[in-house]
């Protein structure tokens, strides 16, 4: 089911259920390298900032917690549920964008040797996803239609997700172009109250 702006907006005003979003904290990866999907745990720095967050809670109790099943998610979420007794539910679709053959590859190496390729996704990302990965578009229509049926919930959620992820979503939601929404940047471990 394709949901429009509006109806995802009046499902997540009908469900009367607060949502804070958050993107996960640092992962363990080197600067430079395109991660995607790649399911890399956080970084030392990154587990040290999720004990932080969840310490230093000051945002609304939730009631519930949500993640994509990649372990970096899982990992900046798991003290908060800790600290509040909550089990974690996993959903797949909140995973990043899928890269395809980019996966774990180095930006510059990519340009290097791939850049007709390189070139051609970035002139096509909303339709096109790069080789063997999604579209912009794509990721999409699973990250709000994931959003959609969460929100519906009861209480006050917290969901916890990528970068990739938070652009279409807040793209979507308030009516941004994806090449505006793909320009938008979300500090690891930051939190936005919808």
């Amino acid at each position: 089911m394709t949901l429009t702006a509006g109806q995802l907006a009046s499902s997540v005003i009908l469900g009367g259920s607060e949502c804070l979003l958050m993107r996960h904290c640092a992962p363990e990866i080197a600067n430079g390298l395109c991660l995607g999907q790649l399911d890399v745990p956080l970084s030392s720095i990154g587990a040290a900032h999720a004990q932080k967050i969840a310490l230093d809670w000051q945002y609304p109790r939730p009631d519930w917690i949500v993640c994509s099943d990649l372990r970096r998610t899982q990992q900046t979420a798991a003290p908060i549920a800790r600290r509040f007794n909550l089990k974690v539910q996993l959903d797949a679709r909140l995973r990043e964008l899928a890269m395809g053959e980019f996966t774990g590859r180095s930006w510059d190496e990519i340009y290097a040797t791939e850049p007709q390729t390189f070139a051609r996704w970035g002139e096509h990302f909303i339709t096109q996803g790069p080789p063997g990965g999604e579209s912009y578009l794509s990721q999409q229509q699973r990250v709000c239609q994931a959003f959609a049926e969460h929100s519906k919930r009861p209480g006050i959620g917290l969901i916890v997700t990528h970068q990739g992820a938070l652009r279409v979503l807040f793209g979507f939601l308030h009516g941004i172009a994806p090449g505006v929404a793909v320009q938008r940047n979300f500090d690891y471990g930051g939190i936005l109250e919808l």
